[in-house]
């Protein structure tokens, strides 16, 4: 069975970087798997909370970017992933829960242990001109 899953990509335009957590060891988009008969705006709004605790998330920002399949870094199981973009105001640390060990700026290029998916994020976000 295929897991359904919500990140967001929050983008610095300046510097065209992305923001990832690093979580299980891989560089991965903020986000997670919505509760049962939760919306995916309001996943976006829990992931992140428990996730970068203190972010101030713009929600008239938030918009749809595409869908993406791959596998988990985690469970190894298949997963879709509906992208959003979002603005944030103020984005906070990761306080240690929900396994999230750092955030990061990334730019198009650097090395980094990216999950697969996260991986062909990165490179559609790139060749559609936001990275």
């Amino acid at each position: 069975m295929i897991q359904r899953v919500v990140d967001v990509a929050f983008i610095r335009q300046s510097s065209r970087e992305i923001l990832l957590v690093e979580k299980n060891g891989f560089l991965i988009l903020p986000g997670g798997k919505p509760k049962k008969e939760e919306s995916d705006l309001e996943c976006i709004v829990r992931e992140i909370e428990e996730e970068l605790p203190g972010t101030e998330l713009d929600m008239t920002s938030v918009r749809y970017y595409k869908r993406f399949t791959g596998i988990s870094p985690k469970s190894n199981n298949p997963i879709e992933v509906e992208v959003y973009f979002a603005v944030a105001n103020k984005i906070g640390a990761p306080d240690g829960q929900d396994n999230i060990q750092r955030k990061a700026w990334y730019s198009y290029g650097e090395t980094g242990q990216l999950s697969e998916t996260t991986r062909e994020i990165v490179e559609s976000l790139h060749r559609d001109g936001y990275l």
